[in-house]
């Protein structure tokens, strides 16, 4: 209940939200110091690698929080567990000591009578397709500019980050049109002028007044194009959210399966971490909850299939080139997602912001290569030596900012 009260009060009050996320810190810091008590006996038995604590907790914490999170029904799409939470949690286990566990440990489980408790086993739940063009009429209905703005990041040099891109997309929807009958350039510099708004001053300054100042235009021309604030609010989060979702669904270019996945990791991290995405979450959190009464998939919902579906055709070209040999599921989106979702929840929902060591590209490597311990297969592993691929990998890295 914590993720949704700080949603809605991180709208207007911004005093409640401080005190809500200075005691959600003080719990996060109770929490790791129990975790990493356990780890402490876990070394000193010679059970687990005496490894970065810290990573280990974000990989514990994000495996729980990415599958509670959704199953609390973060929109309408809701994750459900196969069999049951006790399975899950087998799940969560089984990864960590893959990818920390000692040949110690190994020996002494091969030993015991503890077949239940094996992970690998377990069912896992896929990632089903979806129906690309049902999703594509919902989005051309409701992120009418997404097509526009993924095609304007194609066709320039890329930004360096997503906050240059967003200015670069928001400096292009507000010029004037020298025809003032032109209602669409008013509705494009009126609906960019709330994001401006909203980016640089915080949801709770967005008004009416402030908007239209913005735009150039009298409140009288926004309210005849906007009657009121949630259509207007909508719109906005609308081109919004399109700036993130094209920004954040590039596809990378490099052949190196260990350097594609690093920029699909870091670049939701460094997106993420910028302060402005606070001020354009809390529109989201504002316009999802009316869109919540409403029967068609809101704007959040359109979010979670559409990168569902992004993660599940990249994992199907894994499977199709043999890197891994199990179809694409959740439990690869959490494996792969839980730590970066925990860095990001840690900043956006506790104030609390990790910094890299060098950058989040070099930072991602460890996520990617937990990954591919956990799911690669003999075929992958023979590649990754054969075509050296931890090679291109450390000089992409040396070219990351």
């Amino acid at each position: 209940m914590l993720w949704h009260t700080q949603a809605f009060t991180l709208q207007s009050e911004t005093e409640i939200f401080a005190d809500v996320q200075n005691n959600s810190a003080l719990f996060i810091q109770e929490l790791q110091e129990f975790f990493f008590n356990i780890i402490d006996r876990l070394v000193a038995d010679g059970f687990i690698q005496d490894n970065n604590r810290l990573s280990m907790f974000l990989r514990i914490q994000g495996a729980i929080e990415d599958r509670t999170v959704e199953w609390q029904g973060r929109y309408k799409v809701p994750f459900q567990p196969v069999v049951s939470w006790s399975e899950e949690a087998v799940k969560i286990a089984e990864e960590f000591f893959i990818v920390h566990g000692t040949a110690k440990f190994r020996a002494l489980r091969q030993q015991g009578q503890v077949a239940w408790l094996d992970g690998k086993s377990l069912q896992k739940k896929a990632l089903e397709p979806v129906d690309e063009k049902r999703l594509q009429a919902s989005i051309d209905r409701q992120l009418p500019f997404l097509r526009d703005v993924e095609a304007s990041l194609r066709a320039k040099p890329r930004p360096a980050t997503s906050d240059a891109f967003i200015w670069q997309e928001l400096e292009r929807f507000m010029p004037k049109s020298g025809n003032r009958l032109d209602a669409s350039n008013r509705r494009s510099r009126i609906v960019a002028s709330a994001i401006v708004v909203n980016y640089s001053q915080g949801f709770q300054n967005v008004n009416m007044a402030a908007v239209a100042k913005q735009a150039g235009v009298s409140t009288a021309t926004l309210y005849r194009l906007y009657p009121d604030d949630r259509a207007l609010y909508e719109a906005a989060h609308g081109l919004g959210t399109s700036f993130y979702m094209a920004w954040l669904a590039q596809e990378s270019t490099s052949p190196n399966p260990l350097v594609q996945f690093c920029e699909y990791t870091s670049i939701s991290i460094e997106t993420f971490l910028d302060p402005r995405v606070k001020n354009a979450i809390s529109m989201g959190a504002f316009t999802n909850a009316l869109q919540q009464l409403d029967e068609h998939l809101s704007i959040g919902d359109l979010i979670v299939i559409y990168t569902n579906m992004l993660w599940r055709k990249r994992f199907a070209r894994l499977l199709e080139e043999g890197f891994i040999d199990q179809p694409p599921s959740w439990d690869m989106l959490h494996a792969l997602q839980g730590t970066t979702s925990a860095i990001i929840g840690l900043y956006l929902r506790h104030g609390i912001q990790l910094q890299p060591n060098g950058s989040w590209f070099a930072e991602c490597r460890t996520v990617v290569d937990d990954f591919f311990q956990i799911y690669g297969t003999p075929h992958f592993h023979a590649m990754r030596k054969k075509m050296r691929w931890d090679d291109a990998l450390e000089a992409h890295r040396a070219k990351s900012p």
